[in-house]
């Protein structure tokens, strides 16, 4: 185990400075949308970190022992003090959170986090508001007329008896436990707190679709990437296509403006029986699905990189059609590197 000390680093003057690449700092590296980052940032001006919760996470593999870190949960008290004495000590140039548990305590500490020079890759906090409460973010849309499925707040009784089915009901925060439960045309409803965090919404049939959006941190929005879900396993998709939809792509647009976009999201789409597209959900981080988008011609990882370190990044990034099927695959390391002590930060007493 390896506690680190705080260093006397101020904020750092620009990335690639003193002689050394600029770090990067993922956390969440168990999940497919770390590795995802991590595989497509590869860069000799890069150097990786990659942090998660569990010392065999396989993202931690991808880079050498040294720059492997164990942390808390992102919902533990500790997360956020133990992340900002991390990036000081480390003199992380640019932060990517990539579970949605880490990002409102990441934001609670943006400020401090980018006064000692480090950028985080993560929207805003009204951003991040609307997309992990899906009450809101259904406001945020009918505010803005962007389509989404009937949807209301289950605070009372007769909103079980009165909604039409087929309908889902939901936790109204992301992530949520326990996940949806459809309810269908003879079905009998599940018993639900009627406290305001579920809500009843619209169930549609149609077609399922993720919307990848890049926008920098100015708003320009650079990319809009479509992708079906062809296939889905445990919320994944295994299988899909990107797709050339300008209505789709619009609708991408629409959300980010909405949203005052500042970094990648990925909106969640399903057309209803006359085939509009409604947005269900905004994953507001880089996704599980960032391969596909990726290989269709748009690096997300490696332009939101460039945007933040301030080079020169295209401002309009076109996508082309391809597919996708996804399945397990092995990265092999010696029983000596896995059974290695990771860092831990011990002391979070450090400012």
């Amino acid at each position: 185990m390896t506690s680190l000390a705080l260093s006397p680093i101020g904020p750092f003057e620009a990335a690639g400075t003193r002689g050394r690449p600029t770090r990067v700092l993922v956390t969440g590296a168990g999940g497919p949308a770390a590795v995802a980052f991590m595989q497509a940032a590869v860069d000799t001006d890069i150097e990786l970190w990659a942090a998660d919760t569990h010392r065999y996470a396989a993202g931690l593999y991808l880079v050498p022992a040294e720059r492997r870190v164990l942390l808390p949960p992102g919902d533990s008290a500790e997360f956020a003090d133990r992340i900002l004495i991390l990036c000081r000590a480390l003199a992380i140039n640019v932060f990517v959170p990539t579970l949605d548990d880490e990002l409102l305590p990441i934001a609670a500490i943006r400020s401090r986090l980018e006064a000692a020079g480090v950028c985080v890759l993560a929207p805003a906090t009204a951003a991040l508001t609307s997309c992990l409460d899906l009450w809101l973010l259904v406001q945020l849309c009918v505010k803005h007329g962007i389509p989404v499925p009937r949807t209301r707040l289950l605070d009372r009784p007769m909103a079980l008896r009165s909604f039409d089915r087929p309908f889902a009901i939901r936790p109204r925060r992301r992530g949520g436990s326990g996940g949806a439960t459809v309810v269908g045309e003879h079905s009998v409803p599940p018993v639900v707190p009627l406290d305001g965090s579920q809500i009843l919404q619209e169930y549609l049939t149609g077609d399922e679709y993720s919307i990848d959006v890049l926008a920098y941190r100015d708003g320009h929005i650079a990319a809009v990437v479509p992708r079906s879900r062809r296939r889905t396993s445990s919320g994944i998709a295994v299988a899909g296509s990107t797709v050339l939809d300008p209505e789709l792509e619009e609708l991408g647009r629409r959300i980010a403006v909405a949203l005052e976009l500042t970094a990648v999201a990925s909106v969640q789409v399903r057309r209803d029986t006359a085939g509009t597209p409604k947005v269900i959900e905004v994953c507001p981080r880089f996704p599980s699905g960032m391969p596909l988008t990726i290989a269709s011609g748009v690096n997300m990882p490696a332009l939101a990189l460039g945007d933040a370190l301030g080079k020169p990044t295209s401002r309009r990034v076109p996508h082309r059609q391809v597919s996708m099927v996804r399945y397990w695959d092995q990265h092999f390391v010696e029983t000596s590197d896995l059974e290695q002590q990771h860092i831990i930060l011990a002391d979070t007493t450090l400012r």
